[in-house]
């Protein structure tokens, strides 16, 4: 006595339901892909091995009547040099970039928000001029925020940009 297999007349009932349970598969799997995806904020970005270079202000300053960076000549020490932000009095860091030919003041001007900025730049008992700007945040969303600067005045010196490099020339 052998067992035997019925086979069971093909049912277009069963396919239904089979490609029905597999449909139904597939729209739960579309749905998880869908709400499991999110987008990155600048609070969920991990900057701390990014190195921006930020845009910013660069200042020279030459003598009036020569042309000659006072500093170079030893007229002005760049350790004398001081920046205060007048709007809080908190200091302005700032770089210098130093060749043969020139020494250029570098202020960074990625601020933690837009508006109005009011820089005083010094040398106690020597000379004293304003720059004064609107910033306005760009990239926000970026681990580095850019700084578009608009209406720049400089107050209290007479001075040049040079169209070439973006440098402001303050002659005194």
């Amino acid at each position: 006595m052998g067992v035997r297999i019925r086979k069971q007349p093909f049912c277009i009932n069963d396919i239904l339901k089979e490609n029905l349970f597999m449909k139904k598969i597939a729209f739960f799997l579309i749905i998880v892909v869908c709400f499991s995806c999110s987008e990155d904020t600048a609070s969920d970005l991990d900057c701390s091995a990014v190195n921006c270079l930020s845009p910013g202000i660069t200042l020279e300053i030459l003598s009036k009547t020569t042309r000659v960076d006072l500093f170079l000549n030893g007229t002005y020490t760049v350790g004398d040099l001081k920046i205060i932000n007048q709007t809080n009095n908190e200091v302005v860091d700032f770089n210098i970039i130093t060749t043969n030919e020139f020494i250029k003041i570098y202020i960074s001007t990625a601020v933690p928000k837009s508006g109005l900025k009011d820089y005083k730049v010094y040398i106690p008992n020597a000379f004293e001029f304003t720059l004064k700007f609107e910033a306005e945040i760009t990239d926000k969303n970026s681990c580095c925020p850019g700084a578009k600067i608009n209406n720049l005045v400089i107050e209290n010196a007479t001075y040049e940009v040079d169209d070439v490099y973006g440098t402001y020339i303050i002659l005194l």
